[in-house]
């Protein structure tokens, strides 16, 4: 059974448009204006180990970059604390998505792109390592020597426990999705989650309007119900 993060990330974010605003804030300026945004597209399937699928939610999207194919990962990463290994493990969901890609093409000779983006929501933040580098216990000058023979390897991190919350709604990024993001980041760790969603009032009504907004707000509020009756457990 998908848990509540699973059922509002996937409700929100499959959608092209939301998924671009989110991806366009979290990337470097220079990269995200190569993409052809308006490409983007959701591909099926998920990449998470089994065991992890109630704290790990995934999905792929492929966009055109610079005129050729390429790939952005992004996965939501809800445990109550970090994983220091995140990094680690992310390279092997990655490596799963380059794997089912060579297997649709047999005949390709080079691989796409594909950009790995974590979004995390715990309460007190990230606080693992996001470089692969940053896991190898050398000292740096032998690291230096040895880092070509070693994955190169960084996460995008969109960790919106250090956002404020003004700063996830100036997002240019759709209001289902700026909504998504402030209850992903309050609706739990929350001490007066009622009082707080005064804040997004606006937010609420400018969604009663928007395409598709009535279900949006319905998985919205679900995600809110559920998730506070989890907190008072």
């Amino acid at each position: 059974m998908s848990n509540p993060h699973d059922a509002l990330f996937k409700r929100i974010f499959q959608d092209p448009e939301t998924a671009a605003g989110e991806l366009r804030s979290v990337l470097p300026a220079r990269l995200a204006e190569r993409i052809d945004w308006p490409s983007l597209r959701i591909e099926p399937g998920s990449f998470v180990d089994e065991q992890f699928k109630e704290v790990h939610t995934d999905l792929l999207y492929a966009v055109r970059l610079q005129g050729r194919e390429a790939y952005v990962y992004l996965l939501l990463e809800h445990q109550s604390t970090s994983f220091w290994f995140m990094v680690l493990r992310m390279l092997g969901y990655v490596v799963r998505v380059l794997e089912d890609l060579v297997k649709r093409d047999p005949n390709a000779r080079k691989i796409p792109a594909v950009i790995p983006v974590v979004m995390h929501h715990s309460e007190k933040g990230w606080s693992a390592p996001t470089s692969f580098m940053e896991l190898i216990d050398l000292d740096p000058e032998t690291l230096l020597e040895v880092k070509r023979y070693l994955p190169s390897f960084e996460l995008v991190l969109d960790d919106l426990t250090k956002q404020s919350e003004q700063e996830l709604f100036g997002r240019a990024m759709t209001v289902t999705g700026r909504l998504a993001l402030f209850c992903l980041k309050r609706a739990k760790y929350s001490g007066d989650f009622r009082r707080e969603i005064g804040y997004v009032v606006g937010a609420l009504r400018e969604l009663q309007g928007a395409a598709d907004g009535r279900a949006a707000l319905e998985s919205v509020l679900r995600y809110i119900m559920e998730v506070r009756e989890d907190a008072a457990d």
